[in-house]
């Protein structure tokens, strides 16, 4: 606890200064600042050897100013929600954080793509505008004479004395935060999304300054990437993208049916197929459809076959599906434990991915049982 202080405590959304404080020249950090009624603590990264003198205190000023962004952008946005959306548009909390932020709204449905852009132009608009942003001590009276009850949007002030940030033309909100003196030193904002919290809340996350610059970036290299796998320029990537998915539909469609077929006739592709050990019916078969299918096969087989291994190379995955007695159930397990394989088992049922080659799983166990044919 010190006599004064530059570090802002936690509150009103903000997450609090770092920083040092240096005691006698040793150094301590400051990994959190809160209040505690009118006192402001500062916690330590260990216990001081003093505890009172003179003492120095240094922010993390990167940290302060992406909070200063974040929190000014907050008021910035609110203000660029109410034009966009209407005059009921009401802030019901916020959160700031030096890599990002939240501001909560009162509104009845989640916002389209186009209110969002909306909302994020007129904010940049304010931006660059540079709008001088004022902040003042007034008399609660006086302060709701002369800007109305809009300025408890951040919630209700017990004082009789409110901190007033107008940021002029714009936004006005009794505010204990760390703000900017210009608008044009929030940088450029960018919202991420908006989601429905609970009926009636709205929530729209952002960046704004550096973060805001890093995430474009990180979006250009997403959109570089994508352009070059389709080998398009950026403007043909959704229509490119679009005929794409269309046929991969089309083909999964004919594929399927195909499956479909195959599953419906599986009596004569495969029956003739079928040996026996030891008295018991035996199919030891690949036959490349997805393990839906192939669990639809070993089930239309059970009441023909005592024993089923079917494994299959579908869509870039090695799979398995095995139906039988607890022998041969045991001896498939052991050949998937040699293989490193990843299954599910249900009675006398067994199924899964493999790690290697789906021939290698029919090598092994025919090796097993002692089925070399």
């Amino acid at each position: 606890v010190l006599d004064r202080t530059a570090f802002y405590p936690r509150g009103g959304g903000e997450e609090s200064d770092t920083g040092i404080i240096i005691i006698d020249g040793e150094k301590y950090r400051v990994t959190n600042v809160f209040k505690v009624g009118n006192v402001i603590v500062h916690e330590l990264d260990k216990k001081p050897s003093r505890t009172s003198g003179k003492i120095k205190g240094i922010l993390d000023w990167n940290r302060r100013l992406a909070l200063m962004r974040h929190h000014t952008a907050t008021h910035i946005i609110n203000g660029a929600a109410q034009r966009v959306l209407g005059p009921h548009v009401w802030q019901m909390g916020t959160e700031k954080k030096p890599e990002k932020a939240h501001l909560d709204i009162s509104h009845y449905k989640n916002l389209s793509f186009d209110e969002l852009k909306k909302i994020e132009e007129l904010a940049n608009a304010i931006v660059l505008e540079n709008r001088p942003i004022h902040i003042q001590f007034m008399s609660r009276t006086d302060a709701e004479r002369k800007f109305g009850v809009r300025i408890y949007q951040g919630g209700a002030v017990p004082s009789a004395t409110l901190r007033i940030i107008n940021i002029e033309g714009w936004d006005v909100e009794a505010c204990g935060g760390t703000h900017l003196p210009q608008t044009i030193l929030v940088g450029p904002i960018k919202i991420l999304g908006s989601k429905k919290i609970h009926d009636g809340v709205i929530r729209l996350e952002f960046v704004a300054g550096e973060p805001a610059i890093k995430y474009m970036i990180l979006s250009d290299k997403h959109l570089y990437d994508a352009c070059s796998i389709f080998r398009v320029q950026p403007e043909k990537l959704a229509e490119t993208s679009k005929r794409f998915f269309v046929e991969w539909k089309r083909q999964r469609d004919e594929l399927q049916k195909l499956w479909g077929f195959i599953s419906n006739n599986i009596d004569k592709l495969i029956l003739d197929k079928v040996t026996k050990i030891q008295n018991k019916t035996l199919l030891l078969e690949r036959i490349d459809v997805d393990l839906k299918t192939l669990l639809i096969i070993i089930s239309r087989l059970k009441d023909k076959i005592d024993n089923i291994l079917l494994v299959s190379t579908s869509l870039g995955e090695n799979i398995f599906a095995a139906l039988g007695d607890q022998y041969f159930i045991e001896i498939i397990k052991e050949a998937l434990a040699q293989l490193g394989a990843q299954y599910k088992e249900t009675k006398n049922r067994i199924f899964g991915k493999l790690n290697a080659p789906s021939n290698n799983l029919l090598t092994l166990v025919r090796k097993k049982l002692g089925y070399t044919t």
